[in-house]
């Protein structure tokens, strides 16, 4: 979506805006570890049992991790340890690059080369524009959060999250449950969707607690 298409936000909320688009970027980075975790899923990989594609490392690059690919919508969705997208057949498409923290429009059906994204083909919008270009890519990982309630242990999800966060130092985006209630949200209407520090704020103390852990 181009930014004049995108409907005029009063001067006064810009910078609430680029703070939503702040806490996409902290959804996506943090999914990216779910990811991982989910892919050496002791009872099998989680991605391809989703119904997508495994496409192997291949030796002699320097790419890293297996991508993962499935038709999504008008368009594919492809993850990888160096970026996640929604790449469309007909209009714009967005991509996650994780070593900037950010995300960016993306033209052209072909998911972008991981390590090489190529520069030609993305390029970073306003937080405005952006709030509805990544909404598809939001919609999806809500869709596949909600597949992983159903198909794994009550606290797997939560096993995995504070395994980042002590990875990270405390540091981590919210704990799954917010986490899926934020998408939803903002899926519903990103304009007045919650800081996810708000929610945070209001979580109850137990929400944060460590868990036993476990790779059910």
């Amino acid at each position: 979506m181009s930014d004049s298409a995108v409907p005029s936000i009063p001067t006064g909320q810009a910078s609430r805006r680029r703070s939503l688009m702040r806490d996409a970027c902290g959804l996506f980075q943090q999914e990216m570890f779910f990811w991982g975790c989910d892919a050496s899923h002791r009872g099998g990989n989680l991605l391809t049992r989703f119904g997508m594609r495994r496409l192997a490392r291949r030796e002699t690059s320097s790419e890293g991790s297996s991508r993962y690919r499935m038709v999504w919508r008008d368009g594919t969705v492809e993850l990888h340890s160096f970026c996640a997208g929604w790449y469309s057949r007909s209009g714009e498409g967005v991509v996650f690059i994780r070593n900037r923290e950010r995300l960016y429009s993306c033209s052209g059906d072909e998911p972008l080369t991981p390590g090489a994204c190529e520069p030609e083909r993305h390029t970073g919008s306003n937080a405005d524009a952006m709030l509805h270009t990544c909404r598809p890519l939001v919609e999806w990982v809500s869709e596949y959060e909600a597949w992983i309630q159903g198909q794994t242990s009550a606290d797997y999800r939560q096993n995995c999250w504070m395994k980042l966060l002590s990875r990270m130092a405390g540091r981590s985006w919210l704990p799954p449950e917010q986490a899926r209630r934020w998408m939803n949200l903002f899926l519903k209407d990103h304009v007045s969707a919650p800081r996810a520090k708000e929610m945070l704020r209001r979580a109850p103390r137990k929400a944060r607690s460590a868990p036993h852990f476990s790779n059910n």
